[in-house]
């Protein structure tokens, strides 16, 4: 982990020092495992899996305006922005 993010405090510290506001994403999965047959050496497991990393935005967003959508969703065509394996024609 210190060759991979030896230098990330230093990094971090740059990016807000020119102004870029950090986004912390964070997730988190759970599930439990069911063995077949429970006995002494094999019982029901809980498992917490956390992910979690820090990224600043590429695009300056600053300026936008929070207080009002910027249009209808219910106006939105979505299907041209999910993927298919259909070639569009142009």
């Amino acid at each position: 982990m210190n060759d991979a993010g030896g230098n990330l405090k230093q990094l971090i510290k740059d990016k807000m020092d020119e102004g870029h506001h950090p986004r912390v994403v964070y997730d988190n999965f759970d599930f439990r495992i069911k063995p077949g047959r429970l006995t002494k050496d094999h019982q029901n497991t809980d498992n917490h899996w956390i992910s979690q990393y820090l990224t600043f935005d590429r695009v300056d967003t600053t300026s936008l305006n929070n207080s009002r959508p910027i249009g209808d969703l219910r106006e939105f065509e979505i299907f041209g922005y999910l993927i298919s394996d259909r070639k569009r024609s142009s």
